[in-house]
């Protein structure tokens, strides 16, 4: 393969127009599907802190 031919392969694709506009949307609703798994993972890590800590309350040396 020549030097000259991947160069000829490295071209930007043609669009369509309403390309961007779908790629606009399919981008909010990947955010928005983390933002919601970092939020369900945040309270099941809070959640669980909280229960440990009130079992350590609830089982300490006297």
């Amino acid at each position: 393969m020549e030097s000259g031919s991947v160069s000829s392969i490295d071209q930007a694709l043609p669009t369509s127009g309403d390309e961007k506009d779908k790629f606009t949307v399919y981008s909010t609703a990947v955010h928005k599907v983390v933002f919601m798994i970092n939020v369900v993972v945040l309270g099941l890590l809070l959640h669980l802190v909280r229960q440990q800590s009130s079992v350590l309350k609830t089982h300490k040396p006297t």
